[in-house]
Formats: C-alpha cells, structure tokens, sequence
C-alpha cells in the first residue's frame, strides 16, 4: 500500500498511508473505544486493530474490523465485516468485538483475528460506561483477563475474557474508582451505593452508602479508599481513609482532618486520572480539582486521626488537577483558575514535595487527563486546538522528569484523545471528525504513522 512523505509545519517528516478504509473514530478522550494497539507482528513496531468503515457513517452497518501493519500500512487480516458494531476492547490478549448492534460480543484472536467465543447479551452494550465519561472505553480492562462494560438496560457485567464467561454481574453502573485497581470492579447500585469486589475471589472488599465523593489513592503495592465519614474517635464526622494491600486486604484505617479540625476536600475520582497517591513512609497527597482549597498533603497513620496540610500551588490561582510518579519526581499539573486557561508542570521531591522544577508555556481547557506519563518522560497538552492551524497547534510536550527540560512536540488533531502503549503515544481524531491515528515513538522521537 502506497506511503508519501509529507513535511509538517511542526518540523516532523512523516509516512502517510492511505489504508483504504475510514477508520471509525472513538469517543472523545478515549483512544481505546475503537482501536486496539499492540505489536502484532512481533516486529517491535505498534500495529493496530480498528473499527473500519466504508462511508464512515455512524448509523451504517458496513462496519468491519482490520488489522493494520504501521510499517507498511497494509491491512494483516479483516473480518465481521457488516457484524462489527461500533466498540472494541483489548484485554488480557484478547480482543473483545461488540457486534450485531452491540447485542452480542464476539472473542478473538488479535493476531489472525479467528473467533475465540462468542456469546449473546440480554441488552445491548452501553458506549457510555461509567456515568458517560469520555474517557472510559465501553470495553474497559479491569485487570488481568477481566473485562468490565455496562448495558443500556442500566445493568454492568464482568466477563473473562478467554471464554466470554460471565464472572460478576447486578444492577448498577462501574465506579472510576475502581480504575487502575488491577483484579477488581468498584460498582455504584441503585441506591448509590458504593461497593469494590476483588474478582479472583468474588469478595466485597469495601462498600459506602454514598458513592457521590470517593477518592483512590493510588501507590505500589497498597491502595486506599477516601471519603466522608461519621464515625471517627470522639463521634466526628471526618475524612475516612481505608488502606488495603493488594490483594484486597484492609491493613488500618485513618481519620483526616483540617486545621479547623473538619472533613477535608477530596474530590471524587475520575475515569484515567490519578488524583490521589501515597508515596513512601505513607506521605499522601491527593486534590479535589474543583476547589480552590482542594490540594493536601499528610502522612497517613494505620489508625487514629491525622491533620493534613494544604499544599501551596506552584503558582497562586492554580488548582491541581493530576498527578503520576515518574522517577526521580512526582510530577504535577495545575490549571489556572480564572481567566486564560493555562497549564503549569511541576516536579516535586517525593521526599519533601518541594518543586524542583517547574514548566509553563502548556494550555488546553475542558480536558480532564492532562498528565501522561512513560518511564523516562512526561508529556502535557500545550493546547486543544486543531493541529492544521499553524498559530496554535495542538500537541503533546515531552518533558525530561530529571530537569524538567522540554525535549520535544508531538502534533495531534485532539489533545485530548491521546493515550500511551508502553512507550509509543496513540492519538486519535475525537468523535465524528473520521481522519487517521497518529502513532509516535517517544524514546526515538520519530512519527511512525
């Protein structure tokens, strides 16, 4: 299939490849909803798995999934062609197909694309998972060979994903606190409530009456729960946090107050944003986004009450908005609060959370994710603008977390529907717009599609 240079105005030389097929394209800020990336080939290049489309109309039924070879452009295998609804999900090698208008799921085999299994659900599949936040695919990956999504009949469903079986399934919807939590489902019933189950053990872990304001703190090897409680020494009503090993296990609980000696905000979680974490020695820090008093800091204690501090922005006037660990810091973006949307990078000790560095010059507002993270880089939109318009592009900025020296850019159609696979940055054009995935290498810096 043929490929052509094209020159763009950011200083990238890049392949084109026309595929011959529109690729149909995923919700906004979810790069995962209908395309697969992996390295099919085994050629250590990412190659990936779409939802194509002749006329690339919504509503048509020519749908098909294809296999695209990166090098080359050509297509390795297709099929379900007019059977492929419009979601598709990677997970545990498995990849998992909606098909016949979301009313069935189809198991396959990434690499040749044959049929692994193939079994009928009792209500179409919702697109809209985790109370409609864009970020989440409707086949979403809970960890292991666990595949979660939600069906329109207000149902969620838990399958394995070697075989289709069902593993967990009841009234309700999927919680995004349960996301990042490898081996488990966090769940909100009916009645709002809260509960996070373990799926090896089909165990409740946790349950909350109010599933309205729950934070993950996020570390390795222990995560916890965050949120309002009564119940704390002395009868108070105060922030409750509810630590666990991996496995699920509690391993002590901890009371958090303010100076004023009140409940702190926290903020609730959100689908693929780390909002919370616990570093070493249990130093916590975590955000409520939408407070201008909503970034704290403490070092959690296995049971009692503890006060936490507010951590002083970079910046006055700028809310924290994600964090990730990305050694030797724990970077930070903060959004600014009022006025011009700007965004400001920081890189703090872990240690003592002091700023070590600091970069600016980012933008981009209405977006949720703005923090990515590889082993050795850090990347943050510096706009949300159409990449074609040559004042403003929209792009990724890698950072180097040592100095916090910005290292290169990276132009996308949407800065916010952008993802990382392993070290390879994926971007997709946002919903609607059809268009072509973009594939960058971040260790090479190179465009690979």
């Amino acid at each position: 299939m043929a490929r052509n240079y094209v020159q763009h105005h950011s200083g990238f030389g890049f392949h084109y490849t026309d595929l011959g097929v529109n690729v149909f394209p995923p919700r906004d800020a979810c790069v995962r909803d209908t395309l697969g990336w992996l390295d099919i080939d085994g050629d250590g290049c990412l190659d990936f798995i779409c939802i194509g489309t002749a006329s690339g109309n919504y509503e048509d039924t020519d749908h098909e999934v294809v296999a695209i070879h990166t090098p080359t452009g050509n297509a390795m295998w297709r099929t379900l062609c007019g059977e492929a609804s419009k979601k598709l999900g990677l997970v545990g090698g498995v990849l998992v197909v909606s098909t016949n208008s979301g009313n069935r799921l189809r198991g396959l085999d990434p690499r040749n694309g044959g049929e692994i299994w193939n079994v009928g659900l009792e209500d179409a599949i919702q697109e809209d998972p985790y109370d409609g936040d864009d970020r989440a695919p409707a086949i979403s990956s809970l960890g292991g060979t666990w595949a979660g999504f939600e069906c329109v009949d207000d149902t969620y469903h838990v399958i394995d994903v070697r075989n289709g079986m069902t593993v967990r399934q009841g009234s309700g919807k999927l919680h995004p606190a349960g996301w990042n939590l490898p081996g488990f489902v966090a769940v909100e019933d009916d009645d709002d409530n809260f509960e996070l189950w373990n799926l090896a053990s089909n165990q409740r872990t946790y349950r909350i009456d109010d599933a309205s304001q729950v934070r993950t703190l996020h570390s390795s090897g222990f995560f916890a729960m965050m949120h309002r409680s009564d119940g704390a020494p002395g009868g108070s009503y105060l922030t409750k946090v509810a630590m666990f090993d991996a496995s699920g296990k509690n391993v002590g609980t901890c009371w958090v107050k303010n100076a004023e000696g009140d409940s702190v905000d926290h903020g609730a979680s959100q689908y693929g944003v780390v909002g919370g974490m616990m570093l070493g020695g249990m130093r916590t820090v975590w955000s409520d986004p939408y407070s201008d008093d909503g970034a704290y800091v403490t070092t959690l204690a296995q049971s009692g009450v503890v006060q936490a501090q507010p951590l002083p922005p970079p910046r006055p006037g700028y809310n924290l908005k994600a964090m990730t660990w990305c050694a030797p810091v724990l970077a930070t973006v903060w959004e600014k609060s009022k006025g011009t949307p700007r965004l400001l990078l920081a890189g703090h000790d872990p240690n003592t959370l002091g700023v070590v560095w600091g970069a600016e010059d980012l933008g981009g507002h209405h977006q949720d994710n703005l923090l990515h993270a590889t082993t050795f880089g850090i990347l943050v939109p510096k706009s949300n603008d159409n990449y074609f318009s040559p004042t403003n592009p929209a792009c990724l900025v890698q950072f180097d977390p040592q100095s916090g020296a910005k290292v290169t850019e990276y132009p996308v159609e949407a800065a916010d529907c952008v993802g990382l696979v392993d070290h390879f940055l994926v971007g997709s054009p946002d919903y609607f717009s059809g268009g072509m995935p973009v594939i960058y290498d971040t260790w090479n810096r190179t465009r690979l599609l």
